[in-house]
């Protein structure tokens, strides 16, 4: 049971700094839109090339929908996670 437990708080902290990384914005139509401008810098800046979760990132576009960032979300963490056992 611990180690689900310290594998959620690893997970809830990666969420946090992807949550960090992107904000909420809204267009002129007041629709809601997460901002991967911050997110994909700091991808750029942190990976190395050919990192396969800096790759799928930086095809991202700009602004997602929110529902859309939290699909892709569950990839990008599995991705961190084979990136960290490296």
């Amino acid at each position: 049971m611990m180690g689900y437990y310290i594998t959620f708080i690893i997970n809830y902290e990666r969420i946090r700094c992807c949550m960090d990384l992107t904000c909420v914005r809204e267009n002129a139509g007041g629709r809601k839109r997460v901002d991967m401008r911050r997110l994909k810098k700091f991808v750029r800046e942190r990976f190395r090339e050919g990192s396969p979760l800096r790759e799928v990132i930086l095809q991202e576009k700009d602004f997602l929908e929110p529902n859309e960032f939290l699909y892709r979300l569950p990839v990008w963490l599995s991705l961190l996670n084979n990136y960290a056992d490296q």
